[in-house]
């Protein structure tokens, strides 16, 4: 059984999908609206491996396939002054037991 569930991150650490509730292959959806601001990435076992997308008011960044596998994302806090930014993250969630 699959259930729809709407997150609001507060992260600033690298982080993958890996919980189990979220399946072997983790689909997220994250719309931005608002500031613009960069969505880190780089690799799980080579940590010189990076890459920066930025993510204008209104777009969609996908997260899918074995990006989770091999990549660990973050949004770094920015040390200039910032105006506000929403961010949602859709996953899909299986019922577990």
């Amino acid at each position: 059984m699959y259930e729809k569930k709407v997150l609001t991150p507060r992260l600033t650490a690298w982080y993958r999908d890996k919980e189990r509730r979220y399946g072997d292959r983790p689909v997220i959806a994250s719309p931005s609206l608002g500031q613009t601001r960069k969505s880190d990435f780089r690799k799980f076992n080579h940590h010189q491996s990076r890459h920066s997308i930025p993510l204008p008011h209104g777009s969609l960044l996908m997260i899918k396939g074995d990006l989770q596998e091999h990549w660990k994302h973050c949004i770094a806090k920015s040390a200039s002054q910032m105006k506000e930014r929403i961010n949602l993250t859709f996953r899909l969630v299986t019922e577990l037991g």
